[in-house]
């Protein structure tokens, strides 16, 4: 909701998004702003590092890169960066002119970033990447992706059907890759359920119920299950099977 009221108010030419406990080096924004017209885009993004204490961060001040720079055009961006992981907003620096119709999707806690980016593709002609770590990652272990099952951990189920929804829209050959992401989702979300203690998986039950909808749902879409890693097809075969003990034997195998 606040980078939707800031989009809204905004009058420069360039939008950013920062988190509350990151930072930039020093010469992001000129980096990607240079990155930017050099490519004729409406978006340059570049990667970031992580780091956890003042002598981290000082130690990637000084990391050297070689600057190179690649541009895609929306599909490729969706194809070779959105769903091989970048699916960040921060780190990227944005014409406003391309975001005067995209807003994020409020309520979630998790993935509304790959919600919005997908949704901008749109509404842009092509986006830049630059070798160059320019944004600060701080590495906090009470962040979201560090805490227990909450209920609202589902909303990564809910983002990648959402996200589904977006990318057959654009390009219907990539359903099964797209399906089979989805199942990852889902089966992350059933690790964060097996590792609470007995009385809260029992009080959450209902939850691991609906991973378990949810997946024969995702592996029906042709090609979804195949396209999983070995590892995740053996994890997604087992709770298919029996989730109650897969999730009674993933607890026991995390925690030994």
């Amino acid at each position: 909701a606040a980078r939707n009221r800031a989009m809204d108010r905004a009058v420069g030419e360039l939008v950013t998004f920062v988190d509350a406990d990151d930072r930039l080096r020093p010469d992001m924004l000129q980096v990607l702003h240079a990155c930017m017209d050099k490519t004729d885009s409406d978006v340059a993004g570049c990667s970031f590092f992580p780091w956890s204490s003042e002598a981290e961060w000082e130690r990637a001040l000084t990391a050297k890169t070689s600057g190179n720079s690649r541009t895609y055009r929306r599909e490729e961006y969706l194809r070779e960066a959105i769903l091989k992981g970048n699916s960040r907003c921060w780190s990227k620096l944005y014409r406003r002119s391309a975001l005067e119709k995209v807003h994020f999707r409020e309520g979630l806690t998790i993935g509304e970033d790959m919600l919005f980016l997908i949704e901008m593709l749109s509404h842009i002609k092509r986006i830049a990447e630059v070798d160059y770590p320019g944004y600060g990652y701080f590495q906090n272990p009470g962040g979201a992706i560090n805490r227990d099952f909450t209920p609202r951990y589902m909303d990564q189920i809910t983002c990648w059907k959402l996200a589904r929804e977006e990318v057959v829209r654009i390009n219907r050959e990539l359903d099964a890759r797209v399906s089979a992401l989805l199942i990852v989702g889902i089966m992350l979300t059933a690790g964060k359920l097996a590792f609470l203690p007995a009385k809260k998986r029992r009080e959450y039950r209902e939850y691991t119920a609906i991973c378990h909808k949810e997946l024969k749902e995702a592996v029906k879409v042709s090609g979804a299950y195949a396209g999983l890693s070995v590892g995740y097809r053996i994890k997604a075969g087992l709770f298919l099977c029996c989730p109650g003990c897969y999730v009674w034997l993933y607890h026991f195998h995390k925690k030994s």
